[in-house]
C-alpha cells in the first residue's frame, strides 16, 4: 500500500506488485495483465483481515506503469475529480 493511503480509508487505495526474477515471490503477478485472467471474477476480488474487521474490495483497474504519479490520488475535492479519475484508469486496464 502506498504510504499516502490510510488503512484503506482513503478514495482510492494504490496498492503495489512485484516479483523476483526467478518467480519465487509474486511469480505469477504478470498474468494481471492477460485478459483471460482477468475475466475470473475471483481473480478481481482481494479480500482483507484486519483487527478493525473483514472487507472484499473489486479491483477496476490494474495497469502497468512506466514512471507516472497520475495514479496517486488518495483523496478528491469533488465528484468530478473523483469519475475524471476513474475514467482513465479504466481505460488504462
Amino acid at each position: 500500500m502506498d504510504y499516502r493511503n490510510d488503512e484503506f480509508s482513503d478514495r482510492n487505495t494504490v496498492l503495489y506488485g512485484h516479483n523476483m526474477k526467478n518467480g519465487t515471490m509474486f511469480g505469477s503477478l504478470k498474468k494481471v495483465l492477460e485478459s483471460s485472467w482477468r475475466k475470473n471474477e475471483e481473480n478481481m476480488t482481494i479480500s482483507l483481515d484486519l483487527p478493525t474487521g473483514s472487507y472484499k474490495f473489486k479491483i477496476f483497474s490494474i495497469y502497468k506503469v512506466d514512471y507516472t504519479t497520475d495514479y496517486l490520488l488518495t483523496s478528491f475535492d469533488t465528484i468530478q475529480e473523483k469519475l475524471d479519475f476513474i475514467k482513465v484508469a479504466y481505460q488504462k486496464r
